[in-house]
Formats: structure tokens, sequence, C-alpha cells
């Protein structure tokens, strides 16, 4: 993908995941919408989840989980519109 399709910034609101049983790689889709820096977010504000509700766009093309929730590292797979919300499509990387 193209530098220029990449979006840059801190995303949130998480949709689906899934794990591929035979790979046990996860997947998860979130909506691409930012988040202004330096808001006072809690994990309170979001709902119930085992996956980080807050990427944030780091160097060497890779999102990672933002706000202390971990420091798992995420691969940007896919970036589209559905439904006029842009959303990303994240795979999360072994250690």
């Amino acid at each position: 993908m193209c530098q220029s399709h990449h979006i840059t910034g801190i995303y949130c609101d998480f949709i689906q995941a899934s794990k591929d049983p035979e790979t046990g790689i996860l997947r998860a889709r979130v909506r691409a919408e930012q988040v202004p820096r330096g808001d006072s977010w809690t994990r309170s504000q979001f709902p119930l989840s085992p996956l980080p509700h807050l990427w944030q766009w780091c160097p060497r093309g890779l999102y990672r989980a933002a706000g202390g929730v971990g420091e798992d590292e995420w691969w940007l797979e896919s970036h589209q519109v559905v439904s006029g919300v842009p959303e990303i499509l994240l795979r999360q990387l072994h250690r």
C-alpha cells in the first residue's frame, strides 16, 4: 500500500475482531476516527474488550496500542470506507 494511503493519528471505536484458528493471527477492524492528542480518554469510556481501543501510528509502518494499553504492534492490512465510515483492518504481529 502506498504511503499516501496511510492515515496518521490515534484511532478508536473497535468494531470487531477475529482470530484465525489455524495461524492464531488476530485481526481487528476499527473505525478510523481521530482522537485529539491530549484528550483525557480513560478505559471506562470504552466498551469492555480484550483489544486496545486506541492505536497510534508509529514509524516502520505499524500501529501500536496507545494509552498504556500494551506494546503489541499491529500491521495495517487495509483501509476502506464502509457506508461512509472510514475503517482500518489491523493484523496483530507476534512478538
